[in-house]
């Protein structure tokens, strides 16, 4: 097994210390707390083994890389959370090559599958054996696709 992936509510820090404490399974962590606040206590509280916050919901990509090297630091695997659309999953793309992570949480079974996850984007953000890389045009490196996006105005 890889990780336990949130096996308390999101703010019992606490008891997500004493759950790594007592088993040798890697404890996961963050992905539904909300602000850079909630998910530094992870890290306060020496909580997860690996941590898991979005970017587009809890820390925005300059945090998200700070908190990441944080985690770094403490010997905590950044993981985050990329269940949200294309341009969340490049933001998180991005945090992750800042923060030299070595994983991806790729979604790719439905209802999230690449195209699904991906409809506002002109290209889908796809892996080759296994491997994601973060676009590297300006900004996030993606395009939205107008059609789209003028269609939801």
């Amino acid at each position: 097994m890889a990780w336990l992936e949130e096996p308390l509510p999101r703010h019992n820090y606490r008891g997500y210390a004493r759950l790594r404490d007592r088993t040798d399974v890697p404890i996961a962590g963050g992905e539904f707390n909300d602000g850079p606040h909630e998910v530094h206590e992870f890290l306060h509280h020496d909580a997860v083994d690996v941590l898991q916050p979005d970017a587009m919901l809890a820390t925005g990509i300059q945090e998200g890389a700070t908190i990441a090297a944080s985690a770094r630091d403490q010997g905590v695997k950044f993981v985050p959370h990329t269940w949200t659309n294309g341009v969340g999953f490049a933001a998180n793309l991005h945090v992750m090559t800042a923060a030299r992570s070595g994983w991806c949480e790729f979604p790719m079974e439905p209802p999230l599958t690449p195209d699904a996850r991906d409809f506002l984007l002109t290209e889908t953000l796809d892996h080759e054996d296994g491997y994601v890389t973060a676009p590297d045009g300006p900004g996030l490196g993606i395009e939205l696709d107008r059609s789209v996006v003028d269609e939801a105005e």
